[in-house]
């Protein structure tokens, strides 16, 4: 059984007017997506450097060498697939306004829906930035973030 998504994912009913709708949604599913790409990496990378066992060298391993450039390119990679999976059939899953305006260069998307995703998506990231200000504090700033 698949997820049954909310009235706002939903199709709309025949006669309605889905073209606002659809806007609507999609643009809901860019700032979602950007949400989780900003939030989801930079609290890990700001729980890794704040850490005070990967401080005192518990963890040496995933700070030296190639261990911790691998341990973050696999969280951006794992978050993106599953933005990609879950709001994909939705908006595309640009989660990127280079994506965007390159997608408006090739004349896949019109210039009116990508100023709307480019201000989901700023909007989406910067709720993400102060979301993790807000768990993390002052401490991502002092570890040198």
């Amino acid at each position: 059984i698949m997820f049954a998504p909310g009235p706002v994912f939903r199709a709309m009913p025949a006669g309605s007017n889905s073209f606002q709708m659809s806007w609507i949604r999609e643009a809901i599913a860019e700032f979602i997506g950007t949400f989780f790409i900003t939030f989801i990496p930079t609290l890990t990378l700001s729980a890794a450097f704040t850490s005070q066992r990967l401080a005192n060298g518990t963890f040496a391993s995933l700070t030296t060498g190639f261990g911790f450039p691998i341990a973050n390119a696999l969280v951006f990679m794992l978050t993106l697939l599953c933005i990609v999976a879950t709001i994909g059939h939705v908006s595309g899953a640009h989660v990127n306004p280079a994506v965007t305006i390159a997608m408006v260069v090739i004349r896949e998307i019109s210039f009116l829906k990508a100023l709307l995703y480019i201000v989901a998506q700023f909007l989406g990231g910067l709720l993400a930035s102060l979301t993790v200000y807000g768990i993390v504090g002052d401490k991502g700033y002092e570890a040198g973030l």
